[in-house]
């Protein structure tokens, strides 16, 4: 009898577990419903023979521009990029505007991986889900595909299991990875000023 109210309570305790695990649809729903947040990021961006890794500072805005600054490599530390939209992408060097800005690959670029990540985290649903662990934390990992100018698109991602903060992703483009996004100091945030621009500035559209 004592066996098996033992087995009983730990079936319950795997229950209640169960009932406390994120969703795909209650993960969609967190990133739908966050208004902002700010994190360093380290992207590795390897396009075959072409191989850097860049750092930048990323402010996500929900219901605005989403903005990064380049931070390392030196020779490119300072430039920033505001990402307003599917078709409008604008960089800029203190006062200058590069002429063109438009990254080739849509979400498969360290100028615009964070975003794309960002749009699919809050308006897909994940082909897969699954615990996971990085660098010892618990963790969800999520798997997206999608299609788009004669590529093939894979995103994984992977979420902190209690607090849903993005950790890490990968992207790979036609089954090769093009991008490795590694996560430090997030923190989310009410929405974040629009940072200030040169009046003369004008967003790049496609």
């Amino acid at each position: 009898m004592k066996k098996t109210a033992v087995l009983f309570s730990f079936l319950l305790l795997l229950v209640g577990c169960a009932k406390n695990q994120p969703t795909a649809q209650s993960i969609r729903e967190h990133f739908d419903a966050l208004p902002a947040f700010s994190a360093h990021v380290k992207i590795f961006s390897d396009f075959g023979g072409s191989a850097l890794e860049y750092e930048l500072d990323y402010a996500y805005n929900r219901k605005g521009s989403d903005h990064l600054t380049l931070t390392a490599p030196e020779a490119v530390s300072g430039i920033e990029a505001t990402i307003d939209g599917e078709d409008s992408f604008l960089l800029r060097y203190g006062d200058a505007e590069l002429d063109d800005g438009t990254p080739g690959t849509q979400g498969a670029t360290p100028a615009d991986g964070v975003y794309w990540l960002m749009r699919e985290l809050r308006e897909s649903e994940p082909l897969e889900l699954w615990t996971d662990t990085v660098s010892g934390t618990p963790a969800l990992a999520l798997r997206y595909e999608s299609s788009g100018d004669d590529c093939e698109l894979t995103r994984q991602v992977w979420l902190s299991q209690g607090s849903l903060q993005p950790l890490c992703a990968e992207v790979y483009v036609n089954g090769t990875r093009a991008l490795l996004l590694t996560f430090s100091g997030y923190q989310e945030t009410g929405t974040p000023p629009e940072p200030d621009e040169p009046a003369e500035l004008q967003k790049i559209h496609d």
